[in-house]
């Protein structure tokens, strides 16, 4: 509850009402193509209209993922309030273990992980693979099961999937011949050729095959 105490000063503090600032946030949402999101408080609770998809988070994941500042605090297992010895401990299993170290991924970097009754269990996570490659995961709706134990597992899943099953390819080579175009009146030159300024690489399956 103190969480979402702080969350209501600040959004008082902020837009100087509760009601403003979740116009704001609607608004930016908005902005960012989050078509199927509504927000109702400042705080994420549930309300009757709110509502957001996995698709939708994920624009505004990868916004706070540039974020320098927000990263410093959504990768800490802990913070320490400089006022005071009072420590706070994430609830993101995946980078701390305030409760267990169950779910713990050493490639894990954030974000955030929360629960509502109508929601379920929820998790943003972000992860840097050995590949060295980011990547972002959404899992919504999660069953209570061993204490999170599907949200952070998916996540997991996901994250070994993009890793293992995808990698970058390159789909055409700047050497390829693209076109032969004829020249019409060019002084003793009857054609051109067309390249690839540089090379074109994709993201793909392993099973995708150049054909396709």
């Amino acid at each position: 509850e103190n969480a979402n105490c702080a969350s209501l000063l600040l959004a008082s503090l902020v837009s100087g009402s509760r009601a403003a600032f979740v116009e704001a946030m609607n608004n930016r949402a908005a902005s960012l193509g989050m078509q199927n999101t509504v927000y109702k408080n400042p705080t994420g609770e549930d309300a009757e209209g709110a509502v957001t998809t996995a698709s939708d988070l994920l624009p505004l994941a990868k916004l706070l993922y540039q974020n320098p500042d927000f990263m410093a605090l959504a990768s800490a297992a802990y913070y320490d309030m400089q006022s005071s010895n009072f420590r706070i401990y994430t609830r993101n299993y995946m980078i701390g273990k305030w409760y267990t170290s169950t779910y713990l991924y050493a490639s894990a970097d954030g974000m955030k992980a929360g629960y509502t009754d109508n929601s379920g269990n929820t998790l943003v996570a972000t992860s840097t693979e050995a590949n060295g490659y980011s990547y972002l995961a959404v899992v919504l709706g999660g069953k209570d099961l061993n204490f999170q134990n599907m949200s952070y597992s998916l996540a997991k899943e996901l994250f070994h999937f993009g890793s293992t099953a995808f990698s970058y390819r390159e789909v055409l080579s700047s050497a390829k011949l693209i076109t032969t175009l004829p020249i019409n009146k060019g002084e003793g030159i009857t054609k051109i050729s067309l390249f690839p300024k540089e090379a074109i690489n994709a993201y793909l399956h392993k099973s995708a095959k150049e054909s396709e």
